[in-house]
């Protein structure tokens, strides 16, 4: 999957080639399977990772852009989230998929809450009702992805 990533990465790059000022770059991450392995015995981990993914290791993938003018952001946003459909496409086809995606590095329009699963997303909301009943965390924040 990682040689399909490089070529879909190459081809959005073509496409962003004339954008002003801009700077496409990607990011790989892995994760290897002695972190996740290392957490079972630890108790588990709130991310609701997998023990033993298939392949060995999740890999993180960020794709980090800027560029000039205003004016291009719908098309830039648009490429990148081609660049995205097809990276899960491709995983999904390939078996490789995993629904994680890190808070961190987010786009404003994914859910890294739901990729940690429905026990460990259940397990913070649980948490967060009983630690923070007002839901102030929920509330009166304006940004950032909410558990609720």
């Amino acid at each position: 999957m990682l040689n399909a990533v490089i070529d879909i990465w190459n081809s959005s790059t073509l496409e962003v080639a004339n954008i002003s000022g801009i700077a496409w770059s990607l990011t790989i991450q892995p994760l290897n399977s002695a972190i996740n392995s290392r957490s079972v015995a630890l108790g588990g981990n709130s991310l609701g990772l997998p023990t033993h993914p298939r392949g060995g290791s999740i890999v993180l993938l960020i794709l980090s852009a800027t560029w000039n003018n205003e004016s291009d952001n719908s098309f830039v946003q648009r490429v990148a989230d081609t660049f995205l459909a097809s990276i899960v496409s491709g995983s999904k086809h390939s078996g490789t998929f995993n629904r994680f995606i890190d808070l961190n590095h987010a786009d404003r329009k994914q859910d890294p809450i739901s990729g940690y699963g429905p026990t460990s997303k259940a397990r913070m909301q649980a948490v967060s009702k009983k630690y923070d009943p007002l839901g102030v965390f929920q509330k009166q924040l304006p940004r950032g992805f909410k558990l609720f």
